[in-house]
């Protein structure tokens, strides 16, 4: 695979994952404040 290819991934995926626990995190807020 081309390297700039997998770099525009890996940020992708980065920032997928940081977007996916800000989620979660906002979730388990909501979860525990009505609780």
């Amino acid at each position: 695979m081309d390297i700039r290819i997998t770099k525009r991934l890996n940020k992708q995926g980065v920032f997928l994952a940081i977007l996916h626990t800000v989620i979660i995190l906002n979730l388990a807020l909501d979860f525990f404040y009505i609780h």
